[in-house]
């Protein structure tokens, strides 16, 4: 049934023996590919990575380490809640890449990184 004013929101009716197919499949792939110990293990570093960030950019003077439009974003707020939730913003924004980037220049993983502008 196709919802024309969302379009998203359309459902679609199986025979139940291919809704069975469909939902063995997408149990296989969960087991085999989601919930396999190699994404586990990029999902543990993923975290570290995040949590890592975010405790350096809380602490001390870690919020000017932020880039100078986010700083500037930061610095209006006056609640700890919402200086947080800027930094939160500035995380959530970093693509995958950045974000190794820039926790490497926080642990000198990779030293050559430390002085790469922002």
């Amino acid at each position: 049934v196709i919802d024309e004013n969302v379009p998203s929101l359309s459902t679609i009716k199986l025979a139940p023996s291919v809704h069975l197919r469909l939902e063995v499949l997408k149990q296989m792939n969960f087991v085999s590919q989601i919930d396999s110990p190699r994404l586990k293990i990029v999902d543990v570093r993923g975290k570290d990575i995040v949590t890592r960030i975010f405790k350096s950019l809380t602490e001390g003077e870690g919020s000017k380490l932020l880039p100078r439009d986010c700083y500037e974003i930061y610095s209006r707020f006056t609640s700890t809640r919402m200086k947080r939730r800027a930094i939160c913003d500035f995380i959530a924004g970093m693509t995958d890449r950045y974000a190794i980037e820039f926790y490497g220049r926080l642990t000198s993983e990779s030293p050559e990184t430390i002085f790469k502008p922002h």
